[in-house]
């Protein structure tokens, strides 16, 4: 039916059908590629954060469709996107869970009576109330903490708390503090008095104490647990984060932390007793976060 120079025109003719549409495939890919690619604002370990989630999370603030945020809001709000992602990583590795009456329950903590709000709202919600009851559960297993029981002799009265005090006066409060702290640790070490007796014999002594003085501690003696105020002094921190569950330290001294950063006078002596302790991948949860981000290469388009 067809020559032979018909079957050349035919296959010619099937060859440029091919490659047009071919080209007309590849150009629509690209382009389908490019508009993806136009919508990612950060990788976290592979994973994908969009523009889309930060339109919500700017939706978010106030619940306004309209809601317009500077840059450096803007930043702030990827910042929490990011933190999200890598928490959901980290619970999927750890095998860490939280169930649906756990999130509710955070949601009314956050929001009382969210429930009334719109489907979107209730979302955005219980999305953050997730994101909440999760992070907790993984700084509990990836976050080094420790719990117990401390004595802070004090000797500042005569100088913090009474600032009209003389250097006589001062040097003879820490000396006061620094023989009763090694006396009472020699006792208890040795077996001669309990944790608790040193607690009592320290809130129960009259020269150093301060419970009279408006707005000061009620007791020098307690129990400390992992979010305690003390872990914001240098000393505090670094050496109860060496001890082990059981440990009794020496006496050292808490130093003030002063504005600029810089550390102040000695203020107390304080002996710490470790009741529980468990050893996770960092000593805080900021170290933490900075060292996933590392791990999972995270990155802003």
């Amino acid at each position: 039916m067809f020559g032979v120079n018909s079957k050349i025109v035919v296959v010619v003719l099937i060859f440029v059908v091919v490659a047009v549409t071919g080209g007309g495939a590849l150009y629509m890919f690209k382009a389908v590629t490019q508009k993806a690619n136009s919508n990612v604002i950060a990788v976290v370990g592979g994973k994908d954060i969009t523009k889309d989630q930060l339109d919500d999370k700017i939706f978010g603030l106030n619940f306004n469709p309209n809601q317009k945020v500077d840059d450096g809001t803007k930043k702030q709000l990827i910042n929490e996107l990011i933190e999200t992602e890598i928490i959901n990583q980290a619970a999927a590795r750890l095998g860490v869970t939280v169930s649906r009456d756990e999130i509710q329950k955070q949601a009314s903590a956050n929001v009382p009576g969210y429930q009334t709000l719109t489907a979107r709202e209730q979302t955005l919600i219980t999305r953050n109330a997730e994101f909440e009851v999760k992070r907790d559960k993984v700084k509990e297993k990836v976050i080094s903490w420790r719990e117990g029981e401390l004595a802070n002799i004090r000797f500042d009265r005569h100088f913090e708390i009474n600032s009209n005090g003389t250097k006589d006066q001062v040097a003879a409060d820490k000396k006061y503090a620094q023989d009763l702290a090694n006396n009472l640790y020699s006792q208890v070490v040795a077996g001669k008095i309990t944790f608790e007796d040193l607690m009592n014999q320290v809130n129960n002594d009259k020269y150093i104490d301060i419970k009279t003085y408006p707005g000061r501690w009620p007791a020098q003696a307690r129990k400390f647990t992992k979010d305690d105020y003390y872990f914001s002094f240098q000393a505090f921190k670094q050496k109860v984060a060496a001890m082990a569950k059981g440990d009794i330290s020496k006496p050292f001294a808490l130093q003030e932390t002063l504005s600029n950063g810089k550390l102040g006078d000695e203020f107390s002596y304080m002996i710490v007793k470790v009741d529980s302790a468990h050893n996770g991948e960092a000593d805080s949860y900021d170290a933490w976060l900075s060292k996933e981000k590392q791990e999972l290469n995270v990155r802003t388009q």
